[in-house]
């Protein structure tokens, strides 16, 4: 492999870099923070980009870089591009043509196996030869044999790549290992059988034959005494399933109790509902029963002359009220008489005045007018005629008087009045009234405030004949309360037949009567019921396969003495492939000691190998500390000599990258040599040994460098970054 171009191109450090490089030693130089070691990592990221999971810089450090590389491996070129994170490509050159053979985008968020990605390039005939590389080679192997950090990385540098390194120690020109690997990877080793193996296949394909038929004369022959077993299984099924079938029995029993339970407790709370309700109606009537005794002794209190009033009591006040009218009444009428009686009388004064003034009158004119003659004896006649004249006109006048006064409708209303009055008097009486004055005024007073009285009495009689008639009567109380003691009984019975049902049940200790918990209970009874009689089903299923079992149960004995022979033969071929079983294994033990023995002897050439150059380069300053063991150590099991500087870690990794080369020419696999500033704890002395070394090993594979030190520019060929 010999990189020929390498574009690079980033912000701030590479604008399109053009980096033509030679096969033998190249110089890429540049001042500190040009990029060199972000180019030389670059180079190592893109030559094995098509795997996106391995890389030497992060995500951030390909941030707007990109990089073309063009190399020819054998006698093909290829082109290598990868731009920042985006996309990876290989294209192949034919001539001036170039084919795009593969190409992975991580805008697709592609995550592909080394499978996938062969599977892609095999579809390209250029493809096959990139293959084969990538098998020869992994990353680990080529960042150990072709890459090495500065000195300033190198002790972080990980050498831990022997079992990828033994192939090619141990490679050689007659391919003597290759066929070896090829045995050890078709039939593996004893402790690692490998299960691509033919023989391996074969025979396990042979102890299964046997082993199956193993199985089939063991099931004959337990078929041929499985009755007994299927019977004391059955048996012990019929057991098991009359135990479900008990619990079952004792489950269905708990439902039942706990319904019980249930109904009472539904019951309970209802009886108990009852009881409050009649206990709170109960004193309800004691509490309005009270309340009418105290509106009793307030109307005793507030009206104590209405204590004893009954209803004939209650009758009077309607017949006093009526005397007393009537009364009024005859009053007034005999009050009219008496008025006419006095207008009339008046009257009549008037009537005998006036007659008398008359009679006075024509007595004095008769004789006292001299124009008048009247015989003196004539006169006294006159006189005695007018006076005879006037009493009879004040009789008549008074007549009517006489006969009005003493008239018969007068004295029926005075013995109506009186008759009225005695009845009054008794209605009184009867009532309870005194009457300390018999004036009509006084009785008409006093019967006011009587009625007013009675008023107020009538209106708290009937709050009180209301408030009676609402209260219940003494019968139904006696009902309610006999059904009160009987509830009473009837919820105290309740719990004591919950409490012996919660008792027959043991295990539930204090149930709280709660018709949800309850509830509750009884659904996780239902659930164990169904997985029981679930349990039965599946029990009873197998006793139906028993039984089909014991019925196709049959003699077997033909089919039995064809499995036996068909076992002497399976086991004969057995015997044949673990002979040839053993030859193989027999050649690969030889083999193995072979390859064993090459690669110790080619182990010891590489250490020593890179032991002489490692003295070379420090002139022997270091064969005290570093020996064959501590090369060898490092090389196989990537131990690092303690307390050693960077810069002699660096030397040593360095003489081994450099004895590596012969063996990669043996192994036909050419890989560049990149190194990161080598010269940078070097004396002159030491540069120029290694400048020879560089140029004896650029015969065999190309060589970059890359280095900050512009002395060094006149060593290969040169570019300047």
């Amino acid at each position: 492999m010999q990189i020929i171009e390498c574009i690079a191109s980033k912000p701030g450090l590479f604008d399109n870099t053009i980096i033509e490089l030679d096969n033998r030693v190249n110089i890429i130089y540049g001042g500190n923070d040009s990029g060199k070691s972000l180019l030389a990592r670059a180079i190592i990221d893109t030559l094995w980009g098509i795997f996106p999971n391995l890389s030497l810089l992060n995500g951030d450090a390909w941030d707007n870089l990109y990089l073309d590389i063009l190399f020819s491996n054998t006698d093909s070129q290829y082109r290598f591009i990868r731009d920042s994170n985006r996309t990876f490509e290989i294209l192949a050159k034919e001539g001036s043509v170039e084919k795009k053979i593969y190409e992975n985008t991580n805008n697709n968020k592609e995550i592909v196996s080394d499978g996938d990605i062969y599977k892609k390039l095999h579809s390209f005939n250029n493809g096959v030869k990139i293959i084969d590389f990538f098998n020869s080679i992994d990353i680990t192997t080529f960042l150990n044999i072709a890459f090495l950090p500065s000195p300033l990385e190198s002790h972080r540098h990980e050498t831990s790549y022997y079992t990828n390194l033994k192939k090619i120690l141990i490679e050689d020109s007659t391919d003597s290992n290759l066929f070896y690997r090829n045995i050890k990877n078709a039939f593996g080793q004893e402790e690692t059988f490998n299960f691509n193996n033919p023989i391996l296949n074969e025979i396990l394909k042979t102890e299964g034959i046997i082993k199956d038929c193993d199985k089939k004369i063991q099931i004959i022959d337990i078929q041929n005494s499985k009755i007994d077993k299927l019977y004391r299984e059955k048996t012990q099924i019929e057991e098991k399933i009359g135990g479900l079938e008990k619990k079952l029995a004792e489950l269905r029993n708990r439902k039942s109790t706990l319904l019980v339970i249930l109904e009472n407790v539904i019951r309970l709370q209802s009886i108990e509902k009852n009881i409050t309700e009649i206990a709170e109606e109960i004193l309800y009537e004691h509490d309005k029963t009270k309340s009418v005794l105290r509106m009793v002794e307030e109307i005793e209190i507030m009206f104590p002359q209405f204590k004893d009033f009954n209803e004939i009591s209650r009758n009077n006040i309607q017949k006093i009220e009526e005397a007393y009218n009537d009364i009024r009444s005859v009053n007034e009428v005999i009050d009219d008489f008496i008025f006419q009686k006095k207008e009339k009388r008046n009257w009549m004064t008037n009537r005998l005045i006036i007659i008398n003034l008359f009679s006075i009158i024509v007595a004095f004119v008769t004789l006292n007018i001299d124009a008048v003659i009247i015989p003196s004896g004539d006169k006294i006649t006159i006189l005695v005629l007018l006076l005879i004249l006037s009493l009879s006109l004040s009789f008549l006048s008074v007549l009517p008087y006489v006969f009005s006064y003493r008239s018969k409708e007068l004295k029926q209303l005075i013995t109506k009045k009186n008759c009225m009055g005695k009845r009054l008097k008794c209605l009184l009486n009867q009532n309870n009234i005194d009457l300390n004055d018999n004036r009509l005024e006084s009785i008409y007073e006093l019967l006011v405030q009587y009625f007013e009285e009675y008023g107020e009495y009538s209106i708290k009689h009937f709050e009180l004949s209301n408030a009676k008639e609402s209260l219940k009567d003494k019968e139904y109380l006696n009902r309610i309360e006999c059904r009160l003691n009987r509830l009473i009984k009837e919820e105290e019975a309740l719990i004591e037949e919950i409490n012996k049902d919660i008792i027959s049940m043991k295990d539930v200790g204090n149930l709280e009567l709660n018709p949800d918990i309850i509830q509750g209970m009884i659904s996780n009874i239902n659930l164990n019921i169904k997985t029981i009689k679930d349990n039965i089903k599946l029990n009873e299923t197998i006793i139906i396969n028993i039984n089909k079992d014991i019925k196709d149960n049959k003699n077997l004995f033909q089919k039995r003495e064809q499995l036996i022979e068909e076992k002497e033969e399976a086991e004969k071929r057995l015997k044949d492939l673990n002979t040839e079983k053993n030859s193989i294994f027999y050649i690969m033990e030889l083999l193995t000691e072979a390859v064993n023995q090459r690669e110790k002897k080619q182990l010891d050439k590489l250490v020593l190998s890179s032991l002489d150059k490692f003295q070379i380069l420090t002139d022997n300053h270091y064969d005290h500390l570093i020996d064959y063991n501590h090369i060898s150590n490092l090389i196989t099991r990537n131990e690092h000599i303690e307390n050693t500087s960077p810069a002699i870690i660096h030397i040593l990794l360095l003489s081994i990258m450099l004895s590596i080369t012969d063996f990669l020419v043996d192994y036909k696999l050419d890989l560049p040599l990149i190194i990161d500033e080598p010269f940078l704890f070097m004396d002159d002395i030491r540069i120029n040994r290694l400048k020879q070394l560089l140029d004896d090993i650029s015969h065999k594979r190309q060589i970059i460098i890359f280095t900050y030190n512009p002395n060094l520019k006149a060593l290969g060929s040169c570019v300047e970054l």
